[in-house]
Parts: C-alpha cells; structure tokens; sequence
C-alpha cells in the first residue's frame, strides 16, 4: 500500500494494491503532471512471487487510481520530474529511460543494477549496484555512481561507493554541513545505545555465569555426596 500522513504523522490516506504482502514490491513515488506515481515489479499475487520472473513485469502506475501507466519495465527504482518529462530508472535492465507523455523517448544503459538518480544541469547521477544474486568476494566487487552527461548520454566518469548497494541520490548543496553534522549526532546516539545493549548483555552474561557456576558448585557437591553413599553401602554389604 501506499499511505499519505500530515506533518504530525496522522494517516490521511491509503491506496492498496491487490495480492499479498509485498507481491507487487512496491518501492519509488513520484509526483509528475500532478500524479502520484508509485513503481512495483508487477503484478504479482503471492508473496515475492516476483522472484525470478520480473523482467519486463514492471509498472509504473498512478497510486490513487491503479492505472497502468507504464509497463514492460523490469524491477523499476527511483523516478525523477524534469523539465516535463520524467526519468525512471530500470534496475534490472541496467538503464535510464526518459519518457514524454508515456512514452520512451531515451534510453541509457548504465552499466549495472540502476537505482538511485540525481540530476544537475549537465548529468545525471545514477546509482550502480552489484546484483544481490552474484556471490563475490573481490575487493572491486562494490557499487559506483555513473556520472553521465546529459547531452550525449556518455558515462564521463564513475565514483566508487565502499559497499554493494547504492538505495537513493540526493543533491545537498548548501545544506551539506547541516546534514553531515546530524547523520554524525544520529551516529553517535546509535552508538551509544548499541553499547547499552552490549553493557546490558554483558550483566546479564555475568549474572548468568555466576549462576551456573553456583549450580556446577551444588552438582559436584551432590556427586560427592553420592559417591560417599555408595561408598558406604558397599562397606555395609561387605560386612
């Protein structure tokens, strides 16, 4: 489904979609043309059941309404608004289409799994992943952005990203400091509750420790004390 919230984060809408839970994989949104656009990899019923057979299943459709506007895609990610036309990225596929009114009017291979998309005047941005169904273990095995020029669609250049998967791009200009200095203060409240935890686990490990311990003391001691009574009940029939 997809719900809408005000700024309090009350619910004010929900448009569902049929099949199970995470059938159709609902995952980018998108305002264009005043249409609030949601892609999925198909129309799939049963839960994941888009395993293995999304290529040319996915849609880009109108989330208040159902309808199909785009289709034959495959996993589509991240959409973007620009200048009238609107610029999708179709991971599986490897791509970066452009459509006007619909249709495909571009179409760029990237590469590698494309999702993540930000775009300056000059170039495109796009976020390239090592396919989570390729098992490696070699150091150059990690995802990159394409920079690729908007006027002839080259890759003019690739930046590497130290781990397999690139989500999302986003252009933060001015804002840059501001936003390293929270994700740093978010960083450090993450890690010192995750040393909480660990503290916590540690007491109770001690607790648990000591316990057993206690026990392992009272079972040897039983086990003497057993040892001393049969001990004794063999002298007894001897005599």
């Amino acid at each position: 489904a997809v719900v809408a919230f005000d700024p309090g984060w009350n619910e004010t809408g929900r448009w569902s979609f049929p099949g199970e839970e995470d059938s159709a994989h609902l995952n980018c949104l998108c305002m264009y043309k005043g249409r609030l656009l949601v892609a999925m990899f198909g129309d799939f019923d049963m839960h994941r059941g888009y395993k293995g057979t999304t290529p040319g299943r996915g849609r880009i459709c109108d989330a208040r309404t159902g309808e199909v506007l785009i289709e034959g895609l495959s996993q589509p990610h991240t959409m973007r608004a620009l200048e009238g036309d609107l610029v999708v990225c179709n991971s599986e596929a490897g791509e970066l289409l452009v459509y006007h009114d619909w249709t495909c009017v571009r179409r760029i291979a990237v590469g590698g799994y494309a999702r993540g998309l930000a775009i300056t005047p000059s170039y495109f941005y796009v976020g390239v992943s090592i396919s989570r169904n390729v098992v490696s273990t070699t150091l150059d095995s990690t995802a990159h952005v394409a920079v690729i020029r908007r006027s002839d669609g080259a890759i003019e250049r690739t930046v590497g990203i130290p781990t397999r998967e690139i989500y999302d791009i986003q252009l933060v200009g001015e804002d840059v400091e501001r936003i390293l200095l929270s994700l740093c203060n978010e960083a450090v409240e993450s890690q010192k509750q995750t040393l909480s935890e660990l503290d916590r686990a540690q007491s109770l490990v001690e607790k648990n420790t000591m316990e057993l311990d206690e026990r392992a003391g009272w079972a040897r001691g039983l086990d003497r004390m057993l040892s001393e009574e049969q001990a004794h009940s063999g002298r007894l029939v001897e005599a």
